[in-house]
């Protein structure tokens, strides 16, 4: 009996700590995508796009990159030297995203 509960609590102390590293990658995926909306919008507002339109595509597009990407792959891209690619898996992610946000832009 004492056997049972031991490793009830071992699985239970697991299982917190599974957890915990998620919400822990959770927040850091949300910290991630802030840092690349605030690029992006900067990067577009460059391109002397309406203030209202970069919002709206950058936060359809930040929606998209959360929906569709892990933190890992998310955490790739935000390593990436200037110029460098992603994986060629990722890069086959990112082919298909942001394509109804760019209608926005025009």
């Amino acid at each position: 009996m004492k056997q049972l509960i031991l490793a009830l609590g071992t699985v239970g102390l697991l299982s917190t700590a599974a957890l915990a590293q998620d919400k822990k990658e959770a927040d850091l995926k949300v910290e991630l995508l802030k840092k690349a909306r605030t690029e992006l919008v900067d990067q577009l507002k460059t391109m002397g796009l309406e203030e209202a339109k970069v919002n709206k595509f950058a936060d359809c597009y930040m929606t998209d990159l959360d929906k569709n990407l892990s933190y890992t792959e998310i955490k790739e891209l935000d390593g990436l030297a200037e110029g460098a690619q992603p994986s060629e898996e990722l890069q086959k992610k990112l082919a298909n995203l942001g394509l109804e946000c760019a209608k926005i832009l025009e």
